[in-house]
């Protein structure tokens, strides 16, 4: 199966089996199910990503790339194969391939093994992060050449990069669960831009490229899927969890604070009876059809239904106390924000039976509250 991929590459065009890898492929990705055959596939002598990274182009066939992608999905996961497949240029092939564009919507499944793969080398990995963020030449340039350091003028930040695709795609896709694993490259590529550099990619990041990353993730795009997993994801603890902590960290900064905030009072994308987790009846009218972020944080804070764990109630109380800006309409938000808030956390901090975890976030954010 390794031989009819590499053989491709060098066939005439006319004498290519397309039908030959997709079989190798599919089966290659059936049995890519555990980390150590994964990282067999990737490393000497099997060595196949090379072989896999040209059939991520606009002309390889949908099925081929059904094949190709669902198997570089799998090696994606393992650590020891992240920095391989990135050093490869999986991501730049991925952002120039055109399989996150709208001609590609009909091919989900495609769509979603491309989403995968960058979930996956996101994680953790601020290298491939600054791939993913970055438009290219400089995303790959940045990472790949050290001893030629690359000048961070941002002269290309207008230029489309990968990230700017997988959050077009998110709010593109009529289909939930696509929706949320773009949101969740992310959430996977705002926390590895907060986290130190793994040991064998230190030598290769700046602070610059790690700034203007952060700058450019800064932005209305991407507090609204963030702000609309949290609004979808009620039944999902983790994903709630995921998309609070995202937004705390890009609040935190100058650039990211006002958008963060702004999401809190915006219209979701997101029916309400999503975000109560009941039925709304036809007499409560069209007010409730389009919820806010407010309602679902306030949802997760009162914890009526006992099924929010403590740490991600804390995580946002966190949330409103760590996110603050001084322009006018930022503050007209958190004004509206403390009206509906403050309550809420005095009954928590108030009641009799509650998480000491969360009672003390609750109290720490009423005292800061309190001398503004």
């Amino acid at each position: 199966m390794l031989a009819w991929i590499k053989q491709y590459r060098n066939a005439d065009p006319s004498d290519a089996r397309d039908d030959l890898v997709i079989c190798a492929t599919l089966a290659l990705g059936n049995l890519a199910r555990r980390d150590d055959y994964c990282v067999a596939l990737v490393a000497p002598p099997s060595s196949i990503v090379p072989d896999l990274v040209p059939f991520i182009t606009p002309a390889t066939d949908m099925k081929v790339k059904h094949g190709v992608l669902g198997l570089l999905k799998h090696l994606a996961q393992p650590v020891a194969n992240k920095m391989v497949l990135g050093d490869a240029g999986v991501l730049e092939a991925l952002s120039t391939s055109g399989v996150w564009d709208s001609e590609s919507d009909r091919a989900e499944a495609v769509q979603a093994s491309a989403v995968g793969i960058a979930k996956h080398l996101c994680l953790n990995n601020v290298s491939n992060t600054l791939r993913l963020v970055l438009p290219p030449p400089t995303a790959h340039s940045a990472v790949s050449s050290v001893a030629s350091p690359v000048i961070d003028d941002g002269s290309d930040d207008e230029e489309p990069s990968g990230m700017d695709q997988v959050i077009n795609l998110s709010q593109r896709s009529d289909t939930v669960a696509l929706k949320s694993e773009a949101a969740r490259v992310l959430v996977n590529a705002v926390k590895s831009l907060w986290s130190p550099a793994g040991p064998e990619e230190s030598i290769a990041i700046s602070s610059a490229q790690r700034k203007r990353a952060v700058r450019r993730l800064s932005n209305r795009q991407s507090t609204r899927a963030l702000a609309e997993l949290v609004g979808r994801s009620r039944r999902y603890p983790v994903l709630l969890n995921e998309g609070v902590i995202a937004l705390t960290l890009l609040g935190s900064q100058h650039h990211g604070a006002p958008h963060v905030i702004s999401t809190y009072d915006r219209a979701l994308d997101v029916p309400m009876a999503v975000v109560t987790g009941s039925k709304q009846s036809a007499e409560e009218g069209n007010t409730l059809e389009h919820p806010k972020l407010l309602d679902m944080l306030s949802i997760i804070l009162k914890n009526d239904d006992k099924v929010f764990p403590p740490q991600l109630r804390a995580n946002v109380c966190t949330l409103f106390g760590s996110v603050s800006s001084m322009e006018s309409s930022a503050l007209r938000t958190i004004e509206k924000v403390k009206r509906t808030i403050k309550p809420v956390l005095s009954g928590i901090v108030e009641a009799d039976k509650e998480e000491p975890i969360v009672q003390t976030a609750a109290k720490k954010i009423l005292d800061a509250w309190a001398e503004t």
